[in-house]
């Protein structure tokens, strides 16, 4: 969603303020956020204070948030990435549209969603707190399972998982040939999509084609950590797709 050039200039003199108070060089937010699981480079941060950015990453915007001490929702109903009739925190209108869809009241399920597939998978957990926000669902849907939700932004996985997606990973449960799941492959997380060939070879793909596959081999240290089970699309759309 791109911003008005006056949200735009509020928004970096924000930023940059909150960063002088706190007395954190641009080094220093990058490796505070590195710790909570979020990769960016410094000039990412800048081009958001120097309002050059019209539109920022969410998921970026919400960690800078919680590191500066920032209201989230407020913010984000500020400068138009929650509309204003957003109802309280997290009994977000997702929430609400659950309900109504299966009548219940005292039946949902409580889904951590994380911003990062590191920080869902708690790598370097012993280096950071466990940071997360929530969203709820039918328990019939969930029952029995090992859900959390992550925000992604993988340019590999386009156009199957498009900007700001919200994907809901089942963990440890197998990933079945052609189904899309979260891999850990000689000391890196991969979300891509598991091929199995006749010669039974493994092969890891993106949805890009200029992305390369993977061969998965032998005396690789290779781990099938969770299967992608459903996906919001869009930040903010609540309109609900099913991959399996």
């Amino acid at each position: 969603m791109k911003l008005k050039d006056k949200d735009v200039k509020e928004l970096g003199t924000l930023m940059r303020n909150r960063r002088i108070e706190k007395n954190y060089t641009l080094g220093q937010v990058q490796f505070k956020l590195e710790k909570l699981g979020l990769i960016c480079g410094k000039s990412d941060i800048q081009r958001i204070e120097e309002g050059v950015r019209t539109t920022p990453n969410p998921i970026l915007l919400s960690r800078l948030c919680k590191l500066y001490g920032i209201d989230e929702i407020k913010l984000f109903k500020k400068i138009g990435y929650l509309p204003e009739e957003e109802i309280n925190e997290k009994e977000s209108q997702m929430v609400q549209e659950e309900k109504t869809y299966y009548n219940i009241n005292n039946s949902l399920k409580k889904i951590k969603v994380y911003s990062s597939i590191l920080e869902a998978f708690g790598y370097f957990r012993e280096t950071m707190e466990d940071v997360y926000d929530e969203v709820y669902f039918s328990m019939e849907e969930f029952k029995g399972k090992d859900i959390c939700g992550v925000w992604i932004q993988e340019e590999s996985m386009k156009p199957e998982l498009g900007d700001n997606s919200l994907i809901f990973i089942e963990k440890n449960t197998p990933i079945l040939h052609n189904e899309i799941g979260v891999f850990y492959l000689n000391g890196q997380l991969l979300l891509k999509r598991k091929i199995e060939t006749e010669e039974k070879n493994l092969i890891l793909f993106s949805e890009d084609r200029n992305y390369n596959p993977i061969l998965v081999k032998k005396e690789d240290d290779y781990k099938e950590l969770g299967k992608i089970i459903g996906i919001y699309h869009k930040f903010c759309n609540h309109n609900k797709e099913k991959l399996v």
